[in-house]
């Protein structure tokens, strides 16, 4: 979740390097959001819900009633295969 800097302070991500958070700057504090909101330096934003695209229009198709169908072709068996005597 993002917040928003409400006053500026110095902020270690890595526990060596500081880095100067200045009003307005907006960043994922993580596990340090509870704390940073309780003592009033930083706010949440409130995240906007992504838009819902609205369904597409199917258009209907005209289907013909009454269309011949040829009879499928029955397939003939092949005649079992015989043994040759010795």
């Amino acid at each position: 979740m993002m917040h928003r800097v409400l006053k500026p302070f110095p902020c270690s991500w890595d526990g060596l390097t500081l880095v100067d958070l200045n009003e307005g700057d907006e960043r994922d504090f993580g596990t340090m959001a509870d704390g940073l909101v309780a003592i009033g330096w930083i706010e949440a934003i409130e995240e906007q819900a992504p838009a819902i695209p609205e369904p597409a229009i199917i258009e209907p198709v005209a289907i013909e009633p009454n269309v011949p169908v040829a009879a499928p072709q029955q397939a003939q068996k092949p005649a079992p295969a015989r043994r040759q005597r010795k």
